[in-house]
């Protein structure tokens, strides 16, 4: 959360998964991350909604993952 209201967005696309960066550009990432903080404002909170492990052998994502999801609150609305 502190890395986008910072607006570390380099920071982000470098870390994200390899899925995000083959699909998505550095200036695509940080247009998208900023359209983002600048219509929810800062976040406030998160709770953790659900995480499961996943091995897939196919597209979109081949190999083991986990996928957390995050009910998140912000100045100005909620997102999941």
């Amino acid at each position: 959360m502190q890395t986008i209201d910072a607006g570390r967005y380099d920071e982000l696309y470098n870390e994200a998964a390899d899925e995000w960066r083959k699909d998505s550009t550095l200036d695509e990432s940080k247009a998208t991350l900023q359209r983002v903080h600048e219509k929810l404002g800062r976040a406030q909170r998160r709770n953790l909604i659900t995480a499961r492990e996943e091995q897939t052998g196919t597209a979109p994502v081949a190999g083991h993952s986990l996928v957390a999801i995050y009910q998140t609150s912000f100045e100005r609305g909620e997102a999941m």
